[in-house]
């Protein structure tokens, strides 16, 4: 049995291990997707702090004069005072200060380096324009890494080595790194395995994480209404507004901005919230000023906080910092592992054909003689 689980154990890794290694290393940059946001357009990101921000028609405004000819479709406030304000307009994300209106500039959306990155680990999207290839194939990867942590374990537990004895460019070395740091950072990894399953599989795990807390996933409304003849939709500040009102302590930070018979959608988070978008969702009639819809996550059912919790678990938002740098290391180690086991078997392939040959030379001699 030994042998058959090491035989698939190999397998699998050298079927999937490249996927394997582009999900460890896009995993890692992403623990710190919003610090390195910023780091990369950091001309922009920031701003100097005095006063109050402006009113976020007033923000609207500066961004129409310098592109007219493209509507907004959302707003995102910054969670610090330092930071800047964002307005998103088709497919594009301008700066603005929103202490002085002034627009500091603007890149594409989802389109630089770390949009890149994001939709390369959820779906592969570099290799795959029509999405259900990469879908897959995160899919298949994240239980392929499941398999090869639980039969690493299995064929590491009878001799249980641990630590680093072998001598440099040695076989030995590489199977003592392999064993090692892949025993250490097992319980994050798989930690990590696991909870991308639950992601990948969200149709399935999120009507079971529902049914076995008890609990009834939080209604949507008709995100439609029928605009009143001669009424002006309300301000997006008056929408925020009816929003702070709706959940006090929440802190709105996105709120898209409705065309036609759309709603006002706005996104809210509360200071223990470690997720950057919040979970606090709330929906709002554009011409009534009528709540559609609340979904506060400290008070939501029991399944949309585990699922928020799974997400949280998997992002290393859980704790801060301190989980970000944990995941962004586990997420290293699947590179590492492939990398360490591919030296493993290229030196014993080696060392069976040097065996091999030596095998021949004997016999050869032996039927000379």
């Amino acid at each position: 049995m030994r042998k058959v689980i090491l035989q698939l154990h190999l397998m699998v890794a050298l079927t999937v291990g490249i996927f394997i290694v582009l999900l460890g290393a896009t995993g890692s940059i992403l623990a710190f997707e919003p610090e390195l946001n910023r780091l990369l357009h950091w001309r922009v990101a920031y701003v100097k702090p005095h006063g109050t921000p402006l009113p976020l028609a007033q923000l609207g405004e500066s961004v129409s004069e310098v592109s007219p000819n493209h509507p907004i479709t959302a707003y995102v406030l910054s969670a610090r005072p330092d930071l800047s304000y964002q307005v998103m307009i088709e497919r594009q994300l301008v700066y603005v200060d929103q202490y002085s209106g002034l627009v500091l500039g603007t890149i594409n959306g989802g389109m630089d380096f770390l949009g890149f990155v994001h939709q390369f680990h959820i779906r592969l999207a570099l290799l795959d324009r029509g999405r259900k290839f990469g879908e897959m194939s995160v899919r298949w990867s994240a239980l392929a890494a499941l398999f090869l942590l639980i039969s690493g374990v299995y064929l590491w537990w009878p001799a249980k080595q641990f630590g680093i004895s072998g001598s440099a460019g040695t076989a030995k070395l590489w199977f003592d790194l392999h064993n090692s740091f892949g025993i250490v950072s097992l319980a994050l990894v798989l930690l990590l395995v696991v909870t991308g399953l639950v992601i990948s599989f969200e149709h399935q795990t999120t009507p079971f994480l529902y049914r076995i807390s008890r609990s009834q996933p939080p209604g949507w409304p008709k995100m439609q209404v029928t605009p009143t003849p001669g009424q002006r939709p309300i301000t997006p500040d008056k929408a925020l507004a009816i929003a702070r009102a709706a959940v006090p302590g929440a802190t709105p930070n996105f709120i898209t901005v409705p065309r036609g018979n759309q709603v006002y959608l706005i996104f809210s988070r509360y200071p223990e919230d470690r997720t950057p978008g919040g979970r606090t969702r709330i929906a709002i009639d554009p011409y009534s000023g009528k709540m559609l819809m609340v979904t506060d996550s400290r008070r939501a059912p029991a399944g949309y906080r585990l699922v928020n919790l799974n997400r949280a678990l998997h992002t290393g938002d859980i704790l801060g910092i301190p989980s970000k740098v944990a995941m962004s290391l586990a997420s290293l180690m699947m590179p590492f592992q492939f990398l360490t086991g591919i030296v493993m078997w290229r030196k014993a392939r080696r060392r069976e054909s040097q065996a091999r040959a030596v095998s021949t030379i004997v016999t050869v001699g032996v039927e000379h003689t």
